[in-house]
């Protein structure tokens, strides 16, 4: 945090006047830098690139964002590069799909009105709100009963734990989207009002207190959030469908796949964000240092047990770039055992497993995925997830409610002696 004067002076290469005035800001009387050497790079930069490369470069990037939406030339040659030399995509998708992304992603809270009538029943948020306070109630006693951490820690923990705003679905107020003026004539009008759009709507939202029944995403996405910042964790409808969620399934099956995802982003309250957010979302950290060392002592284990992972020709997993999530994982799947071996009821065998083993096969429906080399060697380099096959079975062959599930031994492929097993909570 810093006066806009202060930070004015470290960035003199830029005419930030100019840049308020076009981005329809008034003159703030302090910013958030959130990584303060960008900037420094950002004024180096400026003074030794000439303004005509600037040109080209921006030109460069305005026809590469709108690229699908001009003539096919730039379109095709767009796709071949993105989608073929990046990605290893050999065919793009049908012009129909592509329209209905663009409209989708223009104005989601429209599609996801529709989408969540038609997919998603007021039972199923039913179950999952039942299923996250059975999560919360896992995570508070497994805190409780933790050997290592501090009671000054713990009541800090807890204290998140019960305050988490927990969003499930869809929406309680759904966004207005009266003023976008959208016309049938014209793409490209169409793209910059979009942008128009929301621009004035992120202006609209400065200085004024944090909206808490804002979504970060739309319902039909397929994707769960969480949030530090706002102590929040979000599960759109478009996530809570089979494989992740299924109504029909058997309890074991959703506590495996869905309890796991609660876990995973509730998870994410004891990574780096997370400790430092407090309940209502401040910056605070409410761990002693000694707490600090037993976590990185555990969390570390699991880094260089990533680290040791390669796909394609090798190339290795970067377990310090997808640490948050592996950690997530682990705690997740962990807590969500826990929860599940606590509520569920019935000792039936199904299709030759045992509740336990079907509860393990859920976390790996969940991740059956399949890349070309191209594509999950650009995962590497930019996804902090790690790809699909560790993150089920690196996260697995922790857990000794896995090896008695399965009767794993010494010589199995997912076999881990004992003392190299992570355990965080």
């Amino acid at each position: 945090k810093m006066t806009f004067a202060d930070f004015n002076a470290k960035v003199p290469s830029i005419n930030w006047q100019a840049w308020l005035k076009h981005t329809m800001l008034t003159k703030p009387e302090v910013v958030v830098i959130e990584q303060p050497s960008y900037f420094e790079t950002i004024n180096k930069v400026m003074q030794d690139t000439s303004i005509e490369s600037w040109k080209d470069y921006f030109k460069w990037h305005l026809l590469s964002r709108r690229a699908n939406s001009l003539s096919s030339s730039f379109d095709q040659e767009n796709f071949a590069f993105f989608g073929t030399v990046l990605s290893g995509t050999t065919e793009q998708e049908p012009r129909w799909k592509r329209a209905v992304n663009l409209v989708n992603n223009a104005a989601g809270e429209l599609v996801g009105r529709v989408y969540v009538k038609k997919h998603f029943k007021p039972e199923a948020k039913t179950r999952m709100v039942n299923m996250v306070e059975i999560l919360r109630d896992a995570y508070a006693d497994r805190i409780k009963n933790l050997a290592w951490m501090s009671a000054e820690a713990k009541v800090y923990t807890l204290d998140r734990i019960a305050k988490f705003d927990i969003k499930i679905g869809y929406p309680e107020v759904w966004r207005d989207f009266s003023k976008m003026e959208i016309n049938s004539t014209d793409l490209m009008a169409n793209r910059i009002e979009i942008t128009r759009f929301y621009v004035h709507r992120s202006r609209s939202r400065l200085g004024k207190p944090i909206n808490r029944s804002h979504w970060d995403t739309d319902p039909q996405s397929a994707t769960a959030l969480s949030t530090p910042a706002k102590n929040q964790i979000l599960f759109p409808a478009g996530y809570l469908q089979a494989p992740f969620f299924n109504l029909n399934a058997d309890a074991a099956i959703n506590y495996g796949a869905i309890g796991a995802i609660i876990g995973h982003e509730i998870g994410h309250g004891f990574g780096y964000q997370g400790l430092n957010h407090d309940a209502d979302g401040n910056k605070k950290n409410g761990w002693t240092k000694e707490d600090i060392i037993q976590y990185k002592e555990r969390t570390e284990k699991l880094k260089k047990q990533f680290d040791a992972y390669t796909v394609v020709d090798g190339t290795h997993v970067n377990g310090e770039f997808t640490q948050a999530e592996n950690i997530a994982d682990q705690i997740g799947l962990s807590i969500a055992y826990k929860a599940f071996k606590a509520n569920y009821k019935g000792n039936a065998i199904i299709d030759g497993y045992t509740p336990e083993q079907r509860f393990f096969l859920g976390w790996g429906q969940i991740w059956m995925n399949k890349y070309r080399d191209e594509e999950l060697l650009r995962q590497i380099e930019t996804n902090i997830h790690s790809p699909p096959e560790f993150r089920t079975n690196g996260i697995l062959r922790n857990l000794p409610e896995f090896y008695q599930a399965f009767d794993v031994k010494p010589g199995d492929g997912m076999y881990l002696p004992e003392q190299e097993r992570v355990k965080i909570l």
